[in-house]
């Protein structure tokens, strides 16, 4: 199923005048000798240090009357023209119907990724500050005006001054809110927590919280537990800042319940309300203001913008390679939206650095330069392409049912147009229709376009479509074929930015835009390590169990994660894909995803991540982070006096016996009072300071 981009020639010859190989070697400081080639080479257990971007998905639970995402389309130019016009017949009735029952017909009274408004008042003063600080063009400058959409930002309604901002934001201010109104937080913490801040981002749709320090890595299961700790108490964390925020700002009272999980696929609902409505309507509902994260949020905006608008244009790109390949031999097709919802995407991206390579990146007497750093990461990225297809499903996953009139070409294949050559796509469509079993008498049958006829050919010869192990990576641009002559990896400088040229020039991509890879180098001179970038994961099962052992893998010595990989593979049952169907078919009666419609398995897939998994990862969180409040106490009693002082002005006796009873007991933070919210916000701020530390102090 799962096919990448094949790279031109996977073993490159390094530039001349380049270091050789023996003063590579020396320069890495890799003792003589093969034997010591695996043990000290970049990469080995204990020079890598790990941190991770979640994307989340968001929601907030409400009446239509009372969202906010329900509010702007019914006060919207759009939605009252599109009335307008269909009273006068300019368009269908149907057209005005549909949105109209968008907005009504919300049995959940589930509103994804919309925003949330609420008064200004509640705002702590430090929080209010914050955020008109957050609202200036240029935050470096004192002196900078206001952003040029601050009217989308704050309202005036009841004679008073509202906010309303994205769930992404919402995380932010409430930990400034939280600051506050604590008067007496010891200063480690509010340094802390300050600084932790920056962390919450995001310029797609969806939540970005970004690790708030680096961990170290070294082989076997306590590497595992490091990152995956980590990842769960910012969870943990997240979870704690939204209840903070539904109950301060008043949400919960003005009929709003913001809310935050795992899920990687875009939401049925969002992409029903796409096909309704333009690009530019969709992008003024659904992209992210960057309020949080650039000096200059309103230019980053305007980036993801360009972004959205050039991958919806790619859609129509792809419908022509395809008939030029030869898989659409007609010209009936389905034309693709002008609208595209890619961007609502939502991974899990690992990043690990070369604590030494970045060490000797940095030294300026050392002959290590960006052209070494760049020739040999294009070559580790074209191996570590070849093995991706392993984990693929493996240990993260995205199911999503595929009824037969799914199958049109330019709908189901995605962006893989524009990342497989002709062969490879002809190849994978041929199996992948076999695989369907969509045929009649030993003949493959795509759908023919009008949905109801497609739907009495599914229903008159039982066709079941087929089930996508992870979905995600066919619905968003994970990679970016090479041309002819602009390969994408061939260790030279500035190669990128000739094929980003070359694919501008055929309009399947914008040059401004960044590079799009499954596993990508990350350069010492931007991000200030040296190391690569993981995005290929969707969603895990289990943070513990498979994010931390999905990022370790690579580790040496790591002999029982490699069994682990072994017996998924082996047994597929094990695999994040068949446990996230197994979860799945709890909510619809056991039946298996082929013997129901694709609507009922992807929705039940919703609900399941909403509600049951969501649940399942705030256990997984609540249990790591009582294990890791002991050894907090031992270290803040016995060997760090800041920590006992800023431990002993969260729990007036100094000791955490009883929160950590408390959490064991209580493993639903909705249990919670405010007060004891509170104490366990403040304690992850502890936490988060002392992992930091002993992250900065370690050899």
């Amino acid at each position: 199923m799962y096919c990448l981009k094949n790279p031109p020639g996977l073993f490159m010859e390094k530039p001349a005048g380049d270091l050789s190989p023996e003063a590579l070697r020396q320069l890495l400081e890799i003792p003589p000798g093969d034997e010591n080639l695996t043990a000290f080479q970049p990469f080995a257990a204990g020079d890598i240090s790990c941190g991770v971007e979640n994307e989340f998905q968001a929601l907030v639970e409400g009446r239509a009357e009372d969202v906010d995402l329900a509010c702007m389309i019914r006060e919207s130019n759009f939605y009252k023209n599109i009335l307008k016009r269909s009273l006068s017949g300019e368009v269908p009735e149907e057209y005005a119907q549909s949105m109209e029952r968008f907005l009504s017909d919300n049995r959940d009274q589930i509103w994804e990724n919309s925003w949330v408004r609420f008064p200004e008042k509640k705002l702590s003063a430090y929080a209010l500050h914050l955020f008109h600080m957050d609202l200036r063009a240029d935050k470096k400058k004192s002196d900078s005006p206001l952003r040029s959409d601050v009217h989308h930002f704050v309202f005036t309604h009841k004679q008073e001054s509202w906010v309303r901002v994205p769930i992404s934001y919402l995380l932010k201010l409430a930990l400034a809110d939280i600051i506050g109104r604590s008067p007496d937080m010891h200063p480690i913490l509010k340094v802390t927590a300050s600084r932790m801040m920056d962390h919450f981002l995001s310029d797609n749709t969806s939540p970005e919280v970004l690790s708030f320090h680096p961990v170290n890595l070294t082989s076997g299961k306590g590497a595992a537990d490091a990152l995956a700790g980590e990842t769960l108490k910012r969870f943990l964390l997240c979870q704690l800042l939204l209840a903070h925020a539904n109950e301060a700002f008043g949400l919960l009272e003005t009929g709003q319940k913001a809310a935050l999980y795992f899920a990687s696929h875009p939401p049925l609902r969002q992409k029903a309300l796409n096909d309704m409505i333009s690009d530019g309507f969709y992008r003024e509902l659904f992209m992210n203001p960057c309020l949080s994260g650039w000096d200059q949020g309103e230019s980053k905006k305007g980036y993801m913008g360009l972004c959205h608008e050039v991958l919806s244009r790619s859609q129509l790109n792809a419908v022509k390679k395809l008939k030029e390949c030869g898989i659409i031999a007609r010209n009936l097709v389905v034309l693709p939206n002008t609208s595209n919802i890619c961007l609502a995407n939502n991974g899990t991206h690992i990043s690990m650095g070369s604590r030494r390579l970045s060490r000797l990146m940095a030294d300026p007497a050392v002959p290590l330069g960006q052209r070494d750093e760049k020739w040999m990461g294009d070559f580790i990225t074209k191996i570590t392409e070849h093995f991706l297809p392993l984990f693929v499903g493996t240990y993260s996953a995205t199911p999503y049912r595929l009824e037969f009139e799914d199958f049109h070409p330019e709908q189901v294949l995605g962006f893989l147009p524009h990342e497989l050559d002709f062969t490879h796509l002809r190849m994978l469509w041929r199996r992948w229709k076999k695989k369907a079993k969509n045929h009649i008498a030993g003949r493959s049958l795509t759908p023919f376009g009008p949905p109801w006829l497609d739907r009495n050919i599914r229903k008159a010869f039982r066709f079941k479509g087929d089930l996508v192990p992870d979905f995600r990576l066919l619905d968003y641009p994970v990679a970016l074929l090479s041309t002819p002559s602009s390969p994408a990896l061939d260790g030279r400088s500035g190669n990128q930015e000739l094929l980003l040229k070359d694919l501008g020039d055929s309009g399947a991509f914008d040059p401004r835009m960044s590079m799009y890879l499954p596993y990508r180098i990350r350069h010492f001179d931007k991000m200030g390590f040296s190391g690569f970038e993981g995005r290929l994961y969707s969603t895990f099962p289990a943070i513990g169990h498979d994010m931390g052992k999905a990022a370790l893998i690579e580790a040496h010595g790591a002999a029982d994660l490699m069994e682990d990989l072994r017996m998924r593979l082996a047994h597929p049952g094990f695999s994040a894909s068949a446990r996230l169907q197994t979860l799945i078919q709890e909510d619809t009666g056991g039946k298996r995803p082929e013997k129901q419609p694709a609507e009922v398995f992807n929705r039940a897939a919703e609900t399941c991540y909403r509600t049951r998994l969501k649940e399942a990862h705030i256990r997984e969180a609540v249990r790591y982070f009582a294990e890791d409040l002991s050894r907090l106490e031992n270290w803040a009693l016995f060997r760090d006096a800041a920590s006992r002082d800023a431990l002993a002005s969260i729990t007036s006796k100094g000791s955490v016996s009883g929160i950590i009873a408390s959490l064991n007991r209580r493993q639903d933070i909705s249990l919670f009072t405010s007060k004891e919210r509170l104490a366990l916000i403040q304690l992850l701020i502890l936490s988060t300071y002392n992992d930091k530390k002993h992250f900065e102090a370690s050899p």
